[in-house]
């Protein structure tokens, strides 16, 4: 039977949990997440889409990082340049604008395959985080 941990507080967010992540135990002890990364934050990215969080630069920087997208790449889709992108990303506390929110958002669900319903009320976040449990498995 696989081994698996929870993890808390995912990427810096407080609200966010993963669980069933498979582990593996080294030679050493050491304990060894037996998962890619990059999925862990592609399923973490789907659900903060999906429950219209607000997306502060913590949420920004984990969402980007699941797109697999670089700042140019993103900022041609976008429309903006990379520096307006990377400010985002460097203020990890600090809400977007609700339009820059709304198309990261949209672009985001469009490159992670999540419908969401095309209207404003869709893309536009929710007033605050609720608690998110992303299952691994």
């Amino acid at each position: 039977m696989q081994k698996t941990k929870t993890l808390k507080k995912f990427g810096g967010l407080e609200y966010v949990t993963i669980l069933n992540v498979p582990i593996r135990i080294s030679q050493r002890g050491e304990v060894i997440i037996d998962m890619s990364l990059h999925e862990i934050e592609r399923r973490v990215a789907i659900a903060l889409i999906e429950k219209r969080v607000p997306i502060r630069g913590r949420e920004f920087k984990l969402i980007k990082s699941a797109l697999d997208l670089s700042f140019s790449e993103m900022s041609v889709l976008m429309k903006t340049t990379d520096k307006t992108l990377k400010n985002w990303a460097s203020k990890l506390e600090d809400r977007l604008a609700p339009g820059a929110e709304a198309l990261f958002r949209l672009l985001a669900a469009e490159k992670l395959g999540v419908g969401i319903e095309p209207t404003l009320s869709g893309v536009i976040a929710e007033d605050k985080a609720s608690r998110i449990q992303v299952s691994a498995a």
